[in-house]
């Protein structure tokens, strides 16, 4: 008999980057841990370009929508740098709840 299991990693990348776009960023990264082929998929679905532009979308954060430009100027496309720029502006919300109490 044939398998015919097909797992998430068999998707095209653009419906798996549409699922992760779903999923928090802490659930991406674990994914992203789970295994090599996951990180992959991630990398290759621009999922955390995603995550950045929905972001800056839902919040109209000044931060991000400056950041977006400045990488879409440079033509840069490391996913880490747009894990960095949500990492930062995680940073900086709880920094602001500090000073606020």
């Amino acid at each position: 008999m044939a398998d015919t299991t097909v797992g998430l990693l068999t998707l095209p990348s653009e419906v798996f980057a549409k699922i992760c776009s779903f999923l928090p960023p802490y659930s991406v990264c674990q994914l992203e841990l789970s295994c090599s082929l996951a990180r992959q998929a991630v990398e290759l679905g621009s999922v955390w370009r995603g995550h950045v532009k929905q972001l800056a979308r839902e919040t109209s954060s000044v931060f991000l929508c400056s950041m977006l430009a400045i990488v879409k100027e440079r033509e840069c496309s490391i996913p880490a740098v747009f894990k960095s720029v949500l990492d930062v502006r995680l940073k900086i919300n709880m920094m602001v709840e500090e000073i606020k109490t």
